[in-house]
């Protein structure tokens, strides 16, 4: 689960903004700052494929796809 909101009130209950991929009662948990480091490289990853093709579009299965080549 990821949660987006850096500003009080964290959406997700027992959130901490800085987590990364904790575990918390079973589920694995972001917060925001915790994975805005890999958001913004996906954005900047996305951007430079765009230099290579500017005829090309990324919908939200393409830029999963992408993101996944960065795990």
């Amino acid at each position: 689960m990821a949660d987006a909101n850096a500003t009080p009130p964290i959406g997700i209950g027992g959130t901490d903004m800085m987590d990364k991929g904790e575990d918390r009662h079973g589920k694995i948990i972001w917060g925001a700052i915790g994975f805005g480091t890999l958001k913004l490289a996906l954005h900047r990853k996305c951007i430079e494929k765009l230099f290579e093709n500017n005829e090309q579009v990324f919908d939200a299965e393409e830029i999963f796809n992408i993101a996944k080549t960065m795990a």
